[in-house]
Parts: structure tokens; C-alpha cells; sequence
């Protein structure tokens, strides 16, 4: 399907906030990989405090791996873009470290891969 026919889709069917930080994480994964680390970061946060452990980690990976992508190397790069995302306040430093310390306990692992017989 195209990009633009799942936007105008996106736009007409109503929205829960959680979908639209979901939906905005979607789109800045093809534009701002930096921004959408603060996204993925946000929503780990909110499923963490909803008491939904398995969408929070699947949040903090993704996070953690945006950050991976987006090559930070200085002070300067670690610096919140963002003040809130759904409510959530962002540390003034924010990078991969960051995000597995405030989910602990969580622990941001990928499942172990099924061999193949």
C-alpha cells in the first residue's frame, strides 16, 4: 500500500492518544530517527506505568536500537529534542543507558530466536 493511501487512512478512522504517539513514532522512523528515540522512549514509559511489561519492552528496544542509529557522540547529541511526549517528562540527557535504567526491572532483550529443526 502506498505511504500517502495509510496517512489519509490513519487521518479518518478516530485515534486513541497512545495510537497517535504510535502513529507519530511511525512517521519519524522514516524522517528523524533521533526524534523518534524520544517517541519509542515516551511510549515504553507509558506501558511500563500501565502495567503492560511486554509493549514496554518492546518500546524500550526500539528505542534503545534508534539510538543505536542515530550515532550519538557528543553531550550536545543527548540532549532531549522533546520537554513531554504523552505526559511523560524526558531526562535533560536521554541516550540507550538511559532508557535501561528508567525501565528497570524490565530487561530490553529480544526473545530468544526459535531454532529450526
Amino acid at each position: 500500500m502506498f505511504k500517502w493511501i495509510k496517512k489519509i487512512y490513519r487521518a479518518l478512522r478516530p485515534s486513541s492518544p497512545l495510537t497517535l504517539l504510535e502513529q507519530k513514532l511511525a512517521d519519524l522512523k522514516d524522517t528523524d530517527l533521533r526524534e523518534a528515540a524520544e517517541y519509542a522512549y515516551a511510549l515504553a514509559m507509558i506501558y511500563k506505568k500501565k502495567g503492560d511489561p511486554a509493549k514496554a519492552i518492546h518500546f524500550g528496544i526500539e528505542s534503545v536500537e534508534l539510538f543505536d542509529r542515530s550515532k550519538l557522540r557528543t553531550e550536545w547529541d543527548m540532549v532531549r529534542r522533546n520537554t513531554v511526549i504523552g505526559g511523560i517528562p524526558l531526562p535533560e540527557t536521554i541516550h540507550q543507558g538511559i532508557v535501561r535504567d528508567h525501565l528497570k526491572p524490565l530487561q530490553l532483550t529480544h526473545p530468544p530466536k526459535k531454532e529450526s529443526a
